[in-house]
């Protein structure tokens, strides 16, 4: 005998999408399932005003029923409660005019859980249940349910469950901890999103997939300086018109950067509703923002109203940043769908979004309400236009593990014929990424084929592989290394007002890195391409942590009494901003301070103060040489029985110091730097740039909105220590 499968879903139509997620779900099971013969399946909704129910066969396995209740039945669910005998009535009316028993139910949101479990109970049939939206999440956010009875209906549909369907690992820990259900009954089963956020038609540079190989590395600077436009996307709201969503706030604080950057600003557009229900909410927020139709007439704030998947994944295209700041979310589709999409995400601490929107990775978490932190967070996309593009990546990657993670159809179909379930994976092992790319005109990244390398480089039986590699693209070809690098975003220029390249560009790195090689002191490269900006170096040995700390002092010497030579090469020292001289580095984030100051509370902007004060007294005889600009960790090599340090792009004329503090840095780790330091005396000189590039980190850090382990009183202690010595 088939499965089959009663679906409980009231205030769950599947074919009013406009109301939310959990319509959307239904919708997207029916849609799956209606091609599984092996399945049968008695879906069960309810209408606003129709009598009795109505009955459609929406294909040969599913049987769909409409059950009409009253409009006000909605809007004050302890009705639904009150009425529960009549919805019970209704569905044992249908179940009972059924040739084939019902072999299990799914019930969706609290009624439908109540319902179940009273049908479950007399008809002797297995439950299992989706929370939807629990009570409790509701009240510890500050909202009450929209029933008094549902803590008591889920209760008991989650007592009388087999097994509860979570989407979040935050949904499983409520259910844990607050209504005491067992892990064992309890699964992840995520959600999915519509194929057209997965694989849309255009590139972020607006190309046709089929098309994208197209390479703009040879651009003339006035094509950067004009072309910007291009990258300077819409904010965007997607979902319901109610006031918990913020929307509110997302246009408040839209509108505070609208009056800093006037007719600079991108334009907001939010979509989702019909024309009732912006009508009463624009009602309701133009004494707080009074200047709103004015925006609207000059299309800085767009309603779009409802629209479509399709609709969406292609005004999303156009887009920058997803916004989401509602008060509560139990999952938050719409994070998904901008993962899908490669976009970046400003969202409160809910759902989807508190386990997947990560500080300065894909997007930025604030805390809803917080309209000073939205402010802050949308003004870094301002700021650089490909920000956007570069987190997004990320995002995209991202959706792409948490999507295999969950499996979800895979989940239901086991779930449905009543199997084990699969292994449920409640994290995603996130991929190695390109940090920083940006990949969007008229930054266009192409990754070199494989063929296009043995092309270039007359390589003929070599083996050549990828690997994996945070910030170039790296192959392995036996005995040689094969590097290209990429279009980088310059993030420093979004705390920094010194920095105004907002993209390191792959000709930059590649001139670089082709000059460093000039050094005795550096790998040779054998081969290089102008073509592919690519080059070849032979494969070294890379020396462990511990082994380049004990070189450090012989290689970095050898490497600086190559000054005299590098002064031929400066022209082709990459152009981006590097702190020459400690009192740079200073001043510079003594500017930095002043600039964010409401960022800092009075006791860390004291704190820095007496940092910068007595750091400014230390005068030592500066030393310039050829700098690294880079940790010596993972970049010190052997190779023909002598030790060198790898091409690099980010060498710098500039005073000496700083190569030695940030490899103690990456060695000894932030926290315990200066007690594992006390040990060996390093110079006086490295440890003051310590204490610089840690109170630089910190400074970032508060500013980009990322989690920092850095002590400012641990920074202050050592700078009275040493310097007084």
């Amino acid at each position: 005998m088939k499965p089959h499968i009663l679906l409980l879903c009231f205030l769950g139509n599947p074919y009013e999408l406009i109301q939310g997620g959990h319509q959307r779900t239904i919708y997207e099971i029916i849609e799956y399932f209606k091609y599984r013969m092996e399945l049968m399946f008695t879906i069960i909704t309810t209408k606003i005003n129709i009598n009795d129910f109505i009955h459609q066969q929406l294909s040969e396995n599913i049987d769909y029923f409409e059950i009409g209740i009253p409009e006000l039945w909605e809007k004050e669910q302890d009705q639904l409660y009150l009425h529960r005998d009549y919805l019970f009535n209704q569905v044992e009316k249908i179940i009972q005019g059924k040739n084939t028993p019902i072999t299990l139910i799914h019930t969706t949101y609290w009624i439908s859980g109540l319902i179940g479990e009273k049908i479950s109970k007399k008809y002797h049939v297995s439950q299992i249940h989706s929370p939807i939206s629990t009570s409790y999440e509701k009240k510890s956010h500050g909202f009450l349910p929209r029933s008094k009875y549902q803590r008591m209906a889920e209760d008991i549909a989650f007592k009388n469950a087999n097994l509860i369907l979570s989407i979040t690992n935050a949904e499983r820990d409520i259910l844990q901890k607050e209504y005491h259900i067992t892990p064992d009954k309890i699964q992840i089963v995520g959600r999915i999103v519509a194929h057209c956020f997965q694989q849309p038609s255009h590139s972020a540079s607006g190309d046709l997939k089929m098309n994208a190989k197209i390479t703009l590395l040879h651009d003339m600077p006035l094509t950067h300086q004009y072309n910007e436009w291009w990258m300077q996307g819409a904010f965007c709201y997607i979902g319901r018109i109610v006031d918990y969503k913020g929307i509110k706030e997302i246009i408040q604080a839209w509108e505070i950067l609208y009056k800093r950057y006037q007719n600079r600003m991108t334009p907001l557009w939010i979509i989702g509703g019909n024309c009732a229900d912006i009508s009463l909410y624009r009602h309701n927020i133009i004494q707080t923002v009074p200047e709103l139709p004015t925006y609207e007439q000059n299309h800085k704030i767009y309603w779009w109203g409802y629209v479509s998947s399709e609709g969406i994944s292609n005004i999303l295209l156009k887009c920058s940043v997803l916004i989401m700041h509602s008060g509560f979310e139990p999952g938050g589709r719409v994070v998904l769908e901008a993962l899908a999409m490669g976009k970046s995400i400003i969202s409160t601490p809910f759902g989807f979004a508190k386990d997947y929107v990560q500080n300065g990775y894909n997007g930025f978490q604030v805390a809803y309400q917080d309209i000073f932190h939205l402010v802050h967070c949308m003004d870094f996309f301002i700021k650089n236009e490909y920000l956007s593009n570069a987190l997004g990546i990320n995002a995209k990657h991202i959706y792409h593990d948490i999507e295999h993670a969950w499996e979800y159809f895979s989940q239901m179909e086991r779930i449905y014929f009543g199997k084990k379930s699969l292994t449920n994976k409640t994290t995603a092992n996130i991929s190695v990424i390109k940090t920083g790319l940006v990949d969007a005109f008229p930054y266009c990244d192409i990754k070199n084929s494989i063929e296009d390398i043995k092309l270039e480089f007359t390589i003929s039986n070599s083996k050549i592989k990828a690997i994996d590699s945070f910030h170039s693209y790296l192959w392995d070809a036996e005995t040689m290394i094969i590097k290209q690098y990429f279009h980088r975003i310059n993030l420093q220029q979004l705390w920094n007002p010194k920095e105004t390249c907002k993209v390191v560009c792959l000709t930059d790195l590649y001139q670089t890195t082709i000059s460093s090689s000039d050094f005795f002191s550096i790998l040779p490269i054998c081969k290089k391409s102008d073509t592919l900006f690519t080059y070849i170096m032979p494969k070294a040995e890379v020396l462990s942590p511990k082994e380049c700390l004990l070189w450090m002092p012989a290689i970095l010497r050898q490497f600086q009494e190559e000054t005299s030579k590098c002064l031929n090469s400066l022209k082709n020292i990459q152009a981006q901003h590097k702190y020459y001289t400690l009192q740079i580095l200073i001043d510079e984030l003594t500017q930095v301070i002043k600039k964010n100051e409401v960022l800092f509370s009075l006791k860390e902007s004291t704190v820095i103060c007496k940092i910068f004060s007595k750091l400014k007294k230390y005068q030592p005889k500066p030393a310039f040489a050829l700098n690294y600009g880079k940790s010596l960790i993972h970049h010190t090599v052997v190779w023909n029985s002598n030790i060198y340090l790898l091409p690099s792009s980010e060498v710098y004329w500039g005073e000496i110091g700083f190569d030695t503090a940030i490899t103690y840095l990456e060695y000894y780790g932030d926290e315990s730097i200066f007690y594992s330091l006390s040990s060996i005396v390093p110079d006086t000189n490295a440890i003051i740039w310590i204490c610089c590039l840690l109170t630089e980190k910190y400074i970032k850090a508060k500013i980009l909105m990322q989690n920092s382990t850095i002590k400012l009183e641990m920074i202050q202690q050592a700078v009275e220590t040493y310097i007084n010595t």
